[in-house]
């Protein structure tokens, strides 16, 4: 089975000051997390592998809101899916449209269906 790389696998540095943590950052705006992932591709720490959790309000989205992308890898076509998400929690359905209108294309970005060749369709 395919693995995912960590942030120095596929070359991300965050943004800000590093925190306690190595897989944490924090900018003004934002604070921001990486999942670390162990050698079976889970995420004992966190259920997404990035998340940025806004510190103030920006606009009408208030503080407190959580850009989030979760990865994971099918077991039998090794295709990677990405699911994003903007709102008070993780994983939030709907996103907080005060929040999304800052980012318009995140959550349309992200979210896709993985996809093998051959398949038909």
């Amino acid at each position: 089975m395919g693995k995912l790389g960590g942030q120095q696998n596929i070359g991300y540095a965050m943004p800000g000051t590093a925190g306690s943590a190595s897989n944490k950052s924090s900018t003004t705006n934002f604070e921001y997390e990486i999942g670390i992932l162990d050698n079976n591709n889970n995420n004992p720490s966190t259920t997404d592998n990035w998340t940025a959790k806004s510190l103030v309000g920006l606009n009408d989205c208030t503080k407190g809101n959580i850009w989030a992308v979760a990865a994971t890898i099918d077991a039998n076509t090794a295709a990677v899916k990405y699911v994003a998400s903007i709102g008070a929690t993780v994983g939030a359905t709907p996103t907080v449209a005060a929040c999304e209108a800052l980012t318009v294309n995140f959550v349309k970005g992200f979210t896709q269906t993985p996809t093998t060749s051959g398949s038909g369709s």
